[in-house]
């Protein structure tokens, strides 16, 4: 299918598909890394397919969309989420993702104000100003904590604003990638409702 969307469209391509049901299978994230996307498929409670997300994310150096399996419709990108902590994961992440920001219509990237001093007040103003910068049309906002789990509050908020895709940088190594799943991305991939970006 990726390879009769590029061709449809005229884009110079090579795709190089895999069907992963084992964990000690690290082909993909080593292939990855001489391509410009991963896109892994992901439903609830598929773990198979969870741990091909991190090993193509902290092994690969490129970025992966998550795509629910639930999901049937064509993937648009008429508003796109950035979750924004001003870390130096979160900034690999908005880099490698400039391309397919470039295509929405708008943009929003959302700080959680949790009172870590990375994620101090204007770093969603500094990413936003970055991308508009580059052509994208970009807006900052910051949410407050309001008593959900912030990988919740942040999906949830973006899903009811009608975003398309979230984009969000992953922490840590392979070593310590079960602790780095903890947090937000973690919530992301646990239940994947949205679209999601993710690079590391």
């Amino acid at each position: 299918m990726v390879a009769d969307i590029c061709a449809a469209h005229g884009v110079e391509h090579h795709v190089t598909s895999y069907v992963v049901d084992q964990v000690a299978d690290r082909r993909p994230g080593r292939t990855a890394r001489t391509h410009d996307l991963s896109i892994v498929g992901l439903a609830e409670g598929d773990g198979d397919a969870r741990r091909t997300v991190e090993d193509l994310v902290f092994g690969s150096g490129r970025p992966v969309l998550v795509l629910p399996a639930s999901q049937v419709e064509p993937l648009v990108l008429n508003r796109v989420c950035v979750a924004w902590d001003h870390s130096e994961p979160a900034a690999r992440t908005l880099s490698l993702a400039l391309p397919i920001l470039k295509c929405a219509e708008r943009v929003d990237v959302v700080t959680l104000d949790t009172g870590r001093v990375q994620a101090a007040p204007g770093s969603a103003r500094a990413a936003a100003n970055y991308l508009r910068r580059h052509g994208v049309p970009a807006h900052p906002r910051t949410l407050s904590p309001d008593g959900r789990k912030p990988g919740a509050q942040l999906i949830e908020t973006a899903l009811s604003e009608g975003a398309n895709l979230m984009v969000m940088g992953a922490y840590g190594t392979p070593r310590v990638k079960e602790l780095v799943f903890g947090g937000v991305t973690r919530t992301a991939l646990e239940k994947p409702i949205l679209p999601l970006l993710i690079a590391n």
